[in-house]
């Protein structure tokens, strides 16, 4: 409901923009969002502080914190977020991937990751690095639906795997 609305007024990035804005904020005060869904305040003090944290943001997200305080649902603001970016990101032909890598990789690494992977989709991809001790060496890129493994642990285990599927005939000396 909240991206057709900010499609609808042609404010998309905008509103994008502000949910990471308060993602960021309830992250830094927890206790907040608690207090915006407490039974103990009535629904209009509960506004009013929603008012005075948020008027800065857009009136069409600003009422919709307003009905999610009404609701008591504000703890579900982060996952309002996450359906948000998934139409933004199927509307703009967005993909969103995770490159997890043993230490950081460079903006040319990543760039050229980000590359591979829109001739690979077909869509503008963006790539945020992950950092994994369970990763020996190379790249898991791990797309919303599916994962391209190009760790050194990825590549011996398809080559284990491999070994095992073949069949050999006796005498050739190996034993599997």
């Amino acid at each position: 409901a909240l991206y057709s609305l900010a499609r609808d007024e042609n404010i998309e990035e905008i509103i994008a923009e502000e949910l990471n804005a308060i993602e960021e904020i309830i992250k830094e005060n927890k206790d907040y969002v608690k207090l915006l869904d407490t039974p103990a305040l009535s629904v209009e003090e509960r506004i009013k502080l929603c008012d005075e944290a948020f008027s800065s943001f857009n009136i069409i997200l600003l009422n919709f914190i307003k009905i999610l305080v009404e609701k008591k649902s504000v703890r579900e603001l982060l996952s309002c977020k996450k359906e948000y970016f998934k139409e933004y990101d199927k509307d703009k032909n967005i993909e969103r991937a995770v490159a997890i890598t043993k230490i950081p990789l460079s903006e040319e690494q990543i760039l050229e990751i980000k590359k591979k992977a829109e001739n690979i989709t077909g869509k503008t991809v963006y790539i945020k690095n992950e950092i994994s001790d369970d990763v020996i060496g190379g790249v898991i890129l791990r797309f919303s639906d599916s994962q391209y493994d190009g760790s050194v642990k990825g590549r011996l285990k398809e080559m284990e795997n491999l070994l095992k599927s073949l069949t050999f005939q006796k005498g050739w000396g190996l034993c599997i």
